[in-house]
């Protein structure tokens, strides 16, 4: 269900004319009663946190690749919380996007689909919905770790 809000300064708000500010399905019923449940949800079940341990997660992992090597073109992870990249270089540091390219394309194969990202398309961006269940997020990183292994 489509929701959106518009704020602002009050001076602004208030010279809007009436009915200068809404639409075909302003005020939606339904659309309204489902943003209440999700917000509902995500205060009771403290969906802060589930995007804490996604952030705990993919920085662990990432971690655990550097050191092993996996792969030698794995850069660094950029962004912040939950809302991470993957960046693939060369040795001299430049943009690597055609190795992103065979990981996208293993991953792809395994089942996992994955968004390049970056002005060089040399980065993956993960981005996975608050409400991911751990399980989850573990076999897409392993899918994605198998698939760092077999680039070398």
């Amino acid at each position: 269900m489509p929701l959106g809000a518009v704020v602002g300064r009050r001076e602004i708000m208030d010279s809007l004319p009436k009915g200068g500010l809404g639409g075909t399905y302003s005020g939606n019923p339904i659309a309204c009663a489902a943003a209440l449940a999700s917000i509902a949800q995500m205060t009771d079940d403290n969906l802060a946190t589930w995007g804490e341990r996604q952030e705990q997660a993919i920085v662990a992992r990432h971690a655990r690749w550097k050191a092993a090597g996996l792969p030698s073109s794995l850069g660094r992870l950029t962004g912040v919380g939950a809302m991470r990249g993957l960046e693939f270089v060369n040795g001299d540091g430049s943009p690597a996007p055609a190795q992103l390219t065979k990981v996208l394309e293993a991953a792809r194969a395994k089942g996992l689909l994955l968004m390049p990202s970056g002005k060089a398309r040399h980065i993956i961006r993960l981005l996975a919905p608050l409400t991911i269940e751990a399980e989850l997020l573990e076999e897409g990183l392993d899918i994605l770790e198998q698939c760092l292994a077999e680039l070398g």
